[in-house]
């Protein structure tokens, strides 16, 4: 099955040809404590929306998506869900969603333990074009709802907003926020602009962060409840991709470029 550094159109098609994933429940069964939610939203500009990664069926969407983008849910079924999604996307966010943040993505979703991802949220934004042609600058923030038993997510739970008054600039930004206990929110990925050439890992940060902390290869394993040689390879990647020869200057890179 893919690994956390699969595309967005690999992991896809993987998940289509694996013969042992569980079977999805209705998906009315996910939607039991979100019918008020839905009611709310339909005031707003944004829409509700459950998407099926191993099928790329919206198994639901709201109403007022229609006036949000000019299409109707009808020409979303009949044009294929997220093949035709995907196909509205601006093609430079499409190339960075589908290469980079989807690949951030996996690496936390697969890893974490399943309490954990249940108060999970992930966001990214894009450009979407309407039925009109105009851009819209919209932000995508969803949960996960189902894995596989590889842990491979299979449903998510998200809504998109149309943010176009509100964002000013092109570049993407994927973040990640936890809801705590008492009902506040962390966010413990704060938002980045991604960097589209070097392509650095939300969980690299983390190990960079560590690394840059004191921490070695077996220390940050064990916080992070990995196998040593996944944090190793972690490693030799971060060299890679910043070009730094060791662990001293892989640290001033850290510091210098702003990168934690």
């Amino acid at each position: 099955m893919s690994n956390s550094s699969s595309t967005y159109y690999k992991y896809l098609t993987e998940l289509r040809e694996n013969n042992e994933l569980q079977k999805i429940k209705d998906f009315r069964y996910y939607l039991k404590g979100f019918n008020l939610l839905k009611n709310i939203i339909s005031l707003l500009p944004c829409t509700v929306f459950v998407l099926d990664f191993s099928t790329g069926e919206y198994l639901s969407l709201s109403e007022n998506w229609h006036s949000l983008s000019g299409y109707t849910i009808e020409e979303y079924v009949r044009n294929g869900g997220l093949k035709f999604s995907h196909s509205r996307y601006h093609p430079d966010d499409l190339n960075v969603i589908a290469h980079h943040v989807f690949a951030q993505f996996l690496d936390y979703a697969k890893t974490m333990q399943e309490e954990e991802l249940k108060t999970t949220r992930f966001s990214f934004n894009l450009r979407y074009r309407k039925k009109d042609g105009i851009f819209m600058k919209a932000l995508q923030q969803f949960v996960v709802l189902n894995r596989d038993p590889q842990n491979n997510p299979l449903l998510v739970l998200g809504i998109c907003t149309d943010i176009t008054a509100h964002k000013l600039d092109n570049n993407i930004t994927f973040s990640i926020s936890k809801h705590g206990n008492q009902g506040s929110t962390v966010t413990f990925l704060p938002g980045k602009t991604l960097n589209k050439n070097m392509n650095i890992s939300p969980r690299q940060i983390e190990i960079a962060k560590l690394i840059l902390q004191g921490h070695n290869s077996n220390q940050i394993a064990e916080r992070l409840k990995l196998s040593p040689y996944t944090v190793r390879a972690h490693r030799r990647n971060l060299l890679e991709k910043t070009r730094c020869r060791n662990t001293a200057e892989l640290s001033r890179y850290v510091i210098s470029s702003g990168l934690i």
